[in-house]
């Protein structure tokens, strides 16, 4: 949800539009600016109050002309020559290092015979309006990217300023991302079940064998595909020493942020070359076609000698590619979020697949104990932090300037009648442990059907249900509580109706 009611600090600010108007008749441009009502408040825009339409009427808004003064800050004497000021929207430039107030800017501009203050801002301004008064004029704040083509306009510009409705938005963006995380953890559930299945087959086979069959049951049992066999079980030890690590790599990416950014960088580029390999080479070991152009040639060292397929150095190759492409377009906002997106879901599936929950005991231990910490850090946190923000979202969001990469982005996709205050640079997030927790419970649900032959794969169905519905709640509370939200606050309703299900249908879970 997005909406265009917004506190800073305590300090409630609103959206509304500069609209240009040039003298030749010719069509004029809106642009988003900013203003804080407690110091001047805009007249709203009445122009589609008749029947849902435009009627191209807005009532008492003046046009003025524009005047640039944006080499001069509003504090001390105005630059000599003074342009023309008088009924004029006054263009100025944004300075904290002047140490001066609104209240003092509004005063200088009064002398001058200004219409109003467009103040151009290229960093956080919500400090400026703390203790700032009522204005007898409009103050407003407007993008630095956007004067130029203003206050240069040829043949000039007026304008008029107006504030813009609130609106409820719906973040279309939010259906992509559900679509993604619950189809990575049916496809990671799905291998990992598939894993599971195979290496019990075999232990099965090497128990009924026994001691004396051991040999010809290691010759005759069915073998999973090249590079499917490694799994490894997760143990309370290991579950245990996964959340104090995450903990630790959360605190220090939020007391050293810029240094975590960097080694965030490496590891996922690591992990989701790594990632992409291990699919790619899951996907070509299962094609009834795959693609083996036999061995490269031997790799002679002074300890060892090695040989790999050109097919495996292939695929390694193009997972290579792909995460440096990632490294070096990361930042790109028209296609960058998408590869990190795809690198993030394969790294997401060789996790699920790789790492297995044992028993129903470990699982409930490991999902209780980052559930809390999740709460911890989203809900209570605030009430410790100087700025009385969330560890968590702080983390996640980088403060702005370092946004880790370990996160679903997906942009926000939402119809406004007012596009021009849409910013084009805000995403959607979800972390992927949001997807990676819930899915060592899937797989683990997945695990069970496929072992015991449960019909219609009732488990796995049950799980990814409960997954998918705690999702959408958890998207509902991200739009009634307008903040960020703990998704594995509300992903353990699945967890419930997994219980419901196993308790009715009395099976027995999976013990290794």
């Amino acid at each position: 949800m997005c909406r265009h009611l917004h506190a800073k600090q305590d300090v409630v600010f609103r959206y509304g539009l500069l609209e240009t108007r040039p003298t030749d008749g010719a069509q004029g441009r809106r642009y988003c600016v900013t203003y804080f009502p407690k110091v001047h408040n805009l007249t709203m825009d009445s122009t589609n109050t008749v029947g849902g339409a435009k009627t191209g009427a807005l009532f008492h808004v003046t046009s003025h002309p524009v005047s640039d003064l944006t080499e001069w800050d509003g504090c001390g004497p105005p630059p000599a020559p003074t342009p023309a000021t008088a009924g004029r929207w006054v263009f100025l430039n944004q300075s904290k290092a002047a140490n001066c107030s609104i209240d003092q800017r509004v005063a200088n501009l009064l002398t001058l015979q200004a219409a109003g203050i467009v103040i151009q801002v290229n960093e956080s301004y919500d400090d400026l309006a703390a203790s700032t008064n009522s204005s007898p004029m409009p103050v407003t704040f407007i993008s630095w990217r956007h004067v130029p083509a203003i206050v240069n306009a040829s043949p000039p510009v007026e304008a008029i300023q107006y504030g813009i409705p609130e609106e409820t938005l719906f973040n279309y963006g939010l259906i992509i991302i559900w679509v993604i995380a619950n189809t990575t953890i049916l496809l990671g559930a799905m291998w990992s079940a598939t894993v599971k299945y195979e290496l019990h087959t075999q232990e099965e086979q090497a128990r009924r064998d026994g001691p004396a069959g051991g040999r010809s049951a290691s010759v005759t049992t069915t073998q999973p595909a090249a590079g499917e066999l490694s799994s490894t079980p997760v143990t309370v030890i290991s579950a245990v020493a996964a959340i104090a690590l995450i903990i630790t790599f959360l605190l220090l990416s939020y007391f050293f942020p810029k240094v975590m950014y960097y080694v965030v960088l490496v590891l996922f580029f690591i992990g989701s070359v790594s990632g992409v390999y291990t699919c790619l080479s899951a996907v070509n070991a299962r094609m009834p076609c795959s693609c083996d152009l036999g061995l490269a040639p031997a790799v002679t060292t002074r300890c060892c000698s090695c040989r790999v397929r050109v097919s495996q150095l292939l695929l390694f190759a193009v997972s290579l590619a792909a995460g440096i492409v990632w490294l070096v377009f990361r930042d790109n906002d028209v296609w960058g979020w998408a590869l990190q997106d795809v690198l993030g879901v394969a790294f997401t599936l060789s996790l699920i697949r790789s790492c297995r929950l044992p028993n129903l005991r470990i699982m409930t231990f490991f999902a209780v104990g980052l559930l809390i910490y999740d709460i911890f850090f989203v809900f209570i946190t605030p009430l410790f932090t100087a700025n009385g923000k969330s560890i968590m979202v702080e983390v996640a969001t980088g403060g702005g300037d370092y946004i880790l990469p370990m996160v679903l982005k997906v942009p926000y996709i939402v119809h406004s009648q007012y596009p021009e205050c849409q910013s084009p640079q805000s995403f959607s997030l979800l972390g992927y442990g949001d997807i990676i927790v819930p899915g060592f419970i899937v797989a683990y649900c997945a695990s069970i059907d496929k072992i015991h032959g449960i019909a219609y794969h009732a488990y796995l169905v049950t799980a990814a249900t409960g997954y998918g519905v705690g999702l959408i709640v958890t998207f509902v509370a991200l739009y009634a509580m307008e903040a960020a939200q703990p998704a594995l606050l509300y992903l353990p309703s699945g967890g419930e109706l997994i219980r419901e299900h196993a308790d009715y249908n009395s099976v027995s879970p999976v013990e290794e």
